[in-house]
Order: structure tokens, then C-alpha cells, then sequence
């Protein structure tokens, strides 16, 4: 991990995933204002038991509405993602505005990555052991 500034030939990750999730949040409330269905879960619809991010829609309705706590029991994983890509997003804007020098994780050695993957896996099952446990 390190602090750099971006290379000529490197991929403006900031500026690509900013307007990513930009373009997305807007979509999905222009989606929801229009009162377009909510997206229907076909692995819930098949196995009557909810999948990874089932809640996620009621989470981020809830976010929208500043009800946190709610937002948080709806789907503990999807509410942490939806504020990391917030975080993000402020430092995204801040590296574009001011010209901060920015984070990459070049080099990572073999076995960080393998525990980051190991980390994710134990999360989204603990995440999908606590939504069957609440009955989402």
C-alpha cells in the first residue's frame, strides 16, 4: 500500500468509479421515485430463504430516510458497502479537486491477499447467517 500520484498510462480509477457509482445511486432513485417495481430476488423467489444482499433495496431506502440503525439491520454487509463506496467517494473527489496523491495497493504479498479473501468470504457468511437467522 502506498500514497502516489497517478501515471500517464494508469486507468483514473477515482474518476471511473466515482462517476460508476454516481451514475448507479442516481439511477436507482430516479428508479425508485418513478415508482418503478423494486427488483424481485429469483433466489428468494426459488429457495424461500434470502440470498446475499436481500434487504439491500429496504437498506438503502432506509439510509435515504437517515434511519441508519434500520438500514443496518436490514443488511449489515450491503449498509457497510454502501458507506464504503461513500468514503470512497469523498476521497475520490478530494484526490480529483486537489491533486492528492493516491492510494494503490501495488504488491501485495501472496499471503495478505489470500487473508483479505478469507476476511470477505467470513463476512458475506456471517452477513447470510445473520439474514436467514432475522427472517429477511
Amino acid at each position: 500500500m502506498n500514497w502516489r500520484q497517478k501515471r500517464e498510462s494508469e486507468t483514473d480509477h477515482e474518476l471511473l468509479w466515482l462517476a460508476v457509482s454516481v451514475a448507479a445511486f442516481t439511477a436507482a432513485l430516479l428508479w425508485l421515485k418513478l415508482g418503478f417495481p423494486r427488483p424481485i430476488c429469483l433466489f428468494h423467489e426459488l429457495t424461500h430463504r434470502p440470498c446475499l444482499t436481500c434487504g439491500g433495496t429496504r437498506c438503502l431506502l432506509a439510509l435515504i430516510s437517515g434511519h441508519f440503525t434500520q438500514a443496518f439491520l436490514w443488511n449489515p454487509l450491503v449498509f457497510c458497502g454502501f458507506i464504503a463506496i461513500l468514503l470512497f467517494d469523498l476521497y475520490a473527489v478530494a484526490v480529483l479537486l486537489f491533486k492528492f496523491p493516491r492510494l494503490r495497493f501495488d504488491n501485495l504479498r501472496p499471503g495478505t491477499a489470500r487473508k483479505i479473501r478469507i476476511i470477505a468470504v467470513l463476512a458475506a457468511t456471517a452477513n447470510w447467517i445473520y439474514l436467514v437467522w432475522a427472517g429477511i
